[in-house]
């Protein structure tokens, strides 16, 4: 199998319910150089179900399975430590991309060898997937006041070795300090387009 130019890890923990819709939304890519690692933490649903299933339909798709929970930040590090891609980013298990999303992304970075990080704006989703709101991408001056980086996002591999991958004592914050760190040593730039899908639940 050919070396993926993107890749993608998904961390999930009990998170069956969409699932489904984040792996499709990876396997419809027009950008078809790329490799999924879903990263099951210790779930007690039928996660594990379902990413075997998704593993002998592509390729594609890798898994690692927790035994013991990690949490957000030690599932993303162990995700990315296996990781074979020239290019970077995350998605979650109850959001989904954009059919073009991973295109007009790495052609971003492939076009801009001086840029280490591209975000995009994406759309604001209720639980049922209808679209209620849309975040565009910020400017990234703002970034020391809030993350402007947000859900949509490709990052060179190098950044990540770098920056010794996410910090696992920041849950939830794990990301805006990656990003915060990033920019001290690296140009991260804001893109015009839309291209993922954000669940905003009742319970956020």
């Amino acid at each position: 199998m050919a070396e993926p130019l993107v890749s993608i890890v998904l961390p999930t923990h009990n998170g069956s319910r969409y699932l489904d819709q984040a792996i499709e939304s990876i396997c419809l890519q027009t950008m078809p150089a790329w490799e999924l690692i879903v990263v099951n933490d210790a779930s007690t649903d039928d996660t594990r179900d379902k990413i075997q299933a998704w593993l002998a339909r592509d390729p594609r798709i890798r898994w690692i399975d927790h035994v013991e929970k990690r949490g957000l930040p030690g599932a993303l590090n162990d995700g990315f430590a296996i990781a074979r891609g020239k290019y970077f980013t995350t998605t979650s298990d109850d959001n989904w991309h954009d059919l073009h999303a991973l295109d007009v992304l790495t052609q971003a970075l492939e076009a801009q060898p001086e840029i280490a990080l591209v975000y995009a704006g994406y759309h604001l989703v209720n639980e049922t997937g209808a679209v209620i709101g849309q975040q565009r991408a910020l400017p990234i001056d703002l970034l020391p006041g809030r993350n402007v980086v947000g859900a949509c996002f490709l990052f060179r591999r190098e950044v990540f070795a770098e920056l010794s991958g996410f910090d696992e004592s920041l849950f939830l914050v794990e990301d805006y300090d990656f990003w915060l760190r990033a920019s001290l040593g690296h140009r991260l730039k804001p893109l015009a387009e839309t291209l993922y899908f954000y669940r905003v639940h009742a319970w956020s």
